[in-house]
């Protein structure tokens, strides 16, 4: 998985690199995907602050945290920042002109809609995972005589003790 998320995030590399001078209404959205990809790669290839171990005694899975690095919560902060900014260089110039290359307002079609759709993407799974949590929480609430216990392959609902 961890291939396929560093593939995708490639993907934004080859984009930018393609399309660099072909933007003139706004030049750094090539070099916002460039760099988003970059980043994005070098962020997926790195641990999270939590690892998974097995007791090698009695085989269970325990969660650790894991100390945070200052490089990875640097990185992490710079492509919230980065990403803010791609948000105003994309959204800015909505709609820029795909038929005149000549143009002062042109912007590769394929190049705009794909950092456009790009970042609608991460806004519409951020709303999903939201409404997954609402959605597990409001189960929470409404079923407070339950409690749900995770299982490596299962979902178990046990009555309150």
């Amino acid at each position: 998985m961890a291939f396929r998320i560093c593939d995708d995030l490639s993907f934004y590399d080859f984009l930018g690199t393609i399309f660099k001078d072909e933007c003139p209404v706004e030049n750094m959205i090539p070099i916002y995907l460039i760099v988003t990809g970059s980043a994005g790669v070098v962020a997926n290839c790195c641990s999270c602050f939590i690892g998974r171990n097995r007791d090698p005694d009695s085989g269970e899975i325990k969660w650790e945290a894991v100390h945070p690095d200052p490089c990875k919560i640097f990185l992490q902060f710079f492509l919230f920042v980065w990403f803010i900014c791609g948000n105003v260089w994309i959204y800015r110039n909505y709609q820029p002109n795909y038929d005149d290359p000549e143009s002062t307002d042109y912007c590769n079609k394929t190049l705009y809609l794909f950092a456009f759709w790009a970042t609608n993407s991460y806004y519409i799974i951020f709303v999903l995972v939201l409404i997954g949590i609402i959605a597990f929480w409001t189960c929470q609430i409404t079923m407070c005589d339950k409690v749900i216990i995770f299982d490596e392959s299962k979902i178990l609902f046990k009555n309150k003790a």
